[in-house]
């Protein structure tokens, strides 16, 4: 599911490499925004309670919930009571992404709020400051990618009616040291951007200046190659993987685009 993904889903499927239906789990009145495998083939996901179209507000139970399929719901963490009411509907709208690559579940919550969720145990609630732009109201999430060691990810895209350019981020620390904030990476960051020309153009051409390369889509994370980023790019259709991103080269062990 990506993250502008913006319907609710009633059930889990389980199907087999060919295709075939295997299972099915019946969430109720729960409704799925994210969901995310972790490394015991469970499903967790980012969900919210709701009857009659309309939104429950439910302060002790868990917006993050685990299902296996054969014994259907397992276990839920992250009590709703920890977020404010009037913010009820948060785990429908569209700035909403959930991972479970790891020992601990990481959420980002549509009110702007992370999470960050061991199961069975503690966890860790951080408000999100908005994009570090000027219009930022106007943007949505679009693309996300969790790396190991806390490297966060997003693809920000215009909101329809507004022609904005599209924003690659990183969740890092806020400047005031209180919580964390989208910070845009600049194109030249990118490794292609970072090489330097073959040779140097023509000072008497008229060919207008080569436009930088930019992120046009971010697809996720590739954690069983080293940690890959997975996303597309302004000079083509290629899916590429790189770890790091901003490495100003590709190293032999990439694996081939596809």
């Amino acid at each position: 599911m990506m993250p502008h993904d913006m319907r609710r889903y009633l059930f889990l499927f389980h199907y087999d490499p060919a295709g075939a239906f295997l299972d099915k789990i019946d969430l109720g009145k729960w409704r799925a925004s994210r969901i995310c495998i972790a490394a015991d083939n469970s499903v967790w996901t980012l969900s919210g309670e709701e009857e009659g179209g309309h939104a429950l507000y439910s302060p002790d139970q868990g917006v993050l919930r685990n299902y296996k399929f054969g014994p259907g719901f397992v276990q839920a963490g992250v009590p709703r009571s920890n977020f404010p009411q009037e913010f009820q509907n948060f785990y429908q709208n569209g700035n909403v992404a959930i991972d479970c690559s790891g020992d601990k579940i990481h959420a980002l919550t549509d009110d702007g709020q992370w999470i960050e969720y061991t199961p069975g145990g503690d966890f860790t609630i951080t408000k999100v400051e908005r994009l570090s732009h000027t219009e930022a109201d106007y943007y949505k999430l679009s693309g996300f990618a969790y790396l190991d060691e806390n490297h966060i990810y997003g693809f920000m895209e215009s909101r329809p009616g507004k022609e904005l350019p599209n924003v690659f981020a990183e969740l890092l620390p806020a400047a005031d040291g209180k919580g964390l904030q989208w910070v845009e990476i600049p194109d030249k960051a990118l490794p292609a951007n970072n090489h330097p020309p073959e040779s140097k153009p023509n000072p008497d051409s008229n060919d207008p200046p080569q436009p930088p390369i930019t992120v046009t889509a971010l697809l996720g994370a590739d954690h069983e190659s080293g940690e890959r980023l997975v996303y597309r790019t302004s000079a083509d259709d290629k899916v590429l993987w790189s770890k790091p991103l901003f490495a100003s080269a590709p190293t032999p062990a990439d694996p081939p685009e596809k």
